[in-house]
């Protein structure tokens, strides 16, 4: 939710911290906004902790061996996911001491991409933890709305989620159940978080027992043998498999069936799947789900490194150093370090000067906007929204008190500003979220980029009619917004209080596109001759005036709250 220019604050319960949280509080969501109706608290005297700290306000999943809630931490006034463990996890004699232990270890790991811990105990013998809640959604969620991912978006997943493995394997610990559910995609940056590590699986149950989801298991792990950090790494590679293909790996109409193709047999190939899979990515993804450990890359970390060059291959990439693990694997199946040493400076080496000559050549591709996407959340109640998908794409109906978020890709990185014009003639920065922040140089810029949970919501008083968001980018360094705006004399955004209903207006800065209903072309004489559409396609030629290298704006009309007057 986003402070208007005019001062005024949205006044809706849905995302509003102002009247319940302290300014600056962090409450994201843990999954996909949908209809769950409030919980009661539970009145299970064994869930004592939640009656003296943590307020139940929603139950958000129920699995075989815990339950989440939302709860609002009522001692540092924050909502969080608390996940209270069933008690058949703990009937296993010892189960209590091996689960403080692991909980422990997992509170010590602070990685980017690793879920944090924020608390843990057991209260009358019923274990908890309690974690941030999340934006966003799982990579399984994504797969299944976009069929699959793009070779780079493949690369970038990967590289985080052996980001997090490598933080974890660090610890002495194992996931064992790395899967696409236990992938958490953040709303707005797409960064991921490793989620329920050794929780469900390994510290509940007994070392020879078969945990952890059949279709993404390591072969050791079907045939119940000892385990290192190498049986997580098979796991990444049928993780990476299916998102560069949109299925699984291995399949089978009984469980069985699917345990033994894990064991005995290898996949299709991925590249006769998806023949857009690099050969580069499809080599260490085939790799990673060899049968033997010993044939597999050796760490986390080298796989990191080796999705690290070929996201370098299209762009720079500067990585922060990952966590050596506690037990390496062998010497025999390691490179010497005097080896690795030398192999990293040069690589070093030769990077730097591969970039230093790039930006001194002065022939770098012409700044443009590669997609500008704005996503509807459609409001269903004060607290409670639904994702609808792209504007323009999926969703071409949008009220007034629903949410949106932003985001763009750019070919290279630069400067930008994502702004939002309103019918009632007003403008806001979306990004950098707050007016008074420098805009960072980046390729993808988003909204929200610093909570969140903070959707942009469409109040009622600022009117029903044309809307649009624009990005404004520039290869030189950008004010803040705030600054920039006194520069301006005036900009020709006028109020359109009757667009055309299901009109979405794209504009890249050559070619504008009007998009139609959901059903019919929507693409007759009354769309193409809008004045809605010259409205747009105006403002991203004023944008070029006030010295833009690159442009996009999406504009769509927004009617009245649903079964209200106007």
């Amino acid at each position: 939710m986003t402070k208007l220019p005019s001062g005024k604050s949205p006044d809706h319960g849905r995302n509003k911290i102002s009247d319940t949280h302290p300014a600056g509080s962090f409450e994201p969501v843990m999954s996909a906004p949908q209809t769950v109706p409030e919980s009661k608290p539970s009145p299970d005297t064994r869930i004592g902790i939640i009656r003296e700290r943590y307020e139940l306000r929603k139950e958000l999943g129920d699995g075989a061996f815990g339950i989440v809630y939302k709860c609002w931490d009522k001692s540092l006034h924050r909502t969080v996911a608390l996940k209270v463990l069933k008690p058949k996890a703990m009937e296993r004699s010892g189960a209590s001491e091996d689960f403080m232990s692991e909980a422990r270890a997992m509170a010590a790991i602070s990685n980017d991409h690793v879920m944090p811990i924020l608390d843990f105990g057991i209260e009358s013998g019923q274990a908890f933890i309690v974690m941030p809640l999340l934006g966003g959604e799982t990579l399984d969620a994504r797969i299944e709305r976009e069929g699959f991912l793009s070779n780079s978006e493949t690369i970038r997943v990967g590289r985080e989620i052996a980001a997090g493995l490598a933080a974890i394997h660090a610890k002495g610990l194992i996931h064992r159940d790395l899967k696409p559910n236990n992938i958490w995609l953040e709303a707005g940056t797409g960064r991921v978080k490793i989620l329920d590590f050794g929780l469900a699986h390994n510290p509940l149950n007994p070392v020879n027992t078969l945990s952890g989801t059949p279709s993404y298991m390591s072969p050791e792990q079907v045939d119940r043998r000892s385990l290192d950090a190498r049986s997580d790494l098979f796991s990444l590679g049928s993780v990476l498999y299916f998102c560069a293909s949109g299925r699984g790996p291995f399949r089978g109409d009984t469980m069985r069936a699917v345990l033994d193709a894990v064991a005995l047999h290898d996949p299709p190939s991925l590249l006769r799947l998806n023949p857009g899979v690099s050969p580069e990515l499809g080599e260490l993804i085939e790799r990673l789900m060899r049968k033997s450990p010993d044939r597999r890359p050796a760490s986390a970390r080298e796989v990191f490194e080796s999705l690290a060059a070929l996201e370098t291959k299209e762009k720079p990439v500067i990585s922060p150093p990952l966590p050596m693990p506690v037990d390496p694997i062998p010497a025999k199946r390691l490179r010497s370090r005097r080896g690795q040493l030398v192999v990293a400076i040069l690589a070093f080496v030769a990077s730097s000067l591969a970039l230093a000559a790039y930006l001194s050549s002065g022939e770098r591709e012409k700044l443009r906007v590669k997609s500008l996407e704005v996503l509807h959340f459609a409001g269903i109640d004060e607290d409670n929204t639904q994702p609808k998908g792209v504007i323009g794409k999926d969703s071409f109906e949008v009220h007034l008190e629903d949410e949106i978020e932003v985001r763009a890709e750019l070919n290279r990185p630069g400067y930008c500003y994502l702004i939002i014009f309103r019918p009632d003639g007003q403008a806001a920065v979306l990004y950098p979220q707050d007016e008074n922040d420098v805009p960072e140089l980046t390729d993808k810029p988003v909204y929200p980029s610093k909570n969140p949970e903070h959707r942009y919501f469409l109040e009622e008083v600022e009117k029903p009619g044309l809307w649009m968001v624009a990005a404004f980018v520039s290869d030189k360094p950008l004010p803040s917004f705030a600054e920039w705006r006194k520069t301006l004399a005036s900009n020709p955004w006028k109020p359109v209080s009757d667009p055309v209903q299901f009109l979405v207006a794209k504009h890249d800065g050559l070619v504008l596109d009007a998009l139609g209903p959901a059903k019919g072309d929507g693409r007759g004489s009354k769309v193409s001759r809008d004045k809605s559409k010259t409205m747009i396609e105006a403002m991203v030629h004023w944008f070029e005036s006030q010295g833009a290298s690159a442009t996009a704006a999406v504009g769509f009309p927004v009617e009245p709250v649903k079964n209200k007057q106007p």
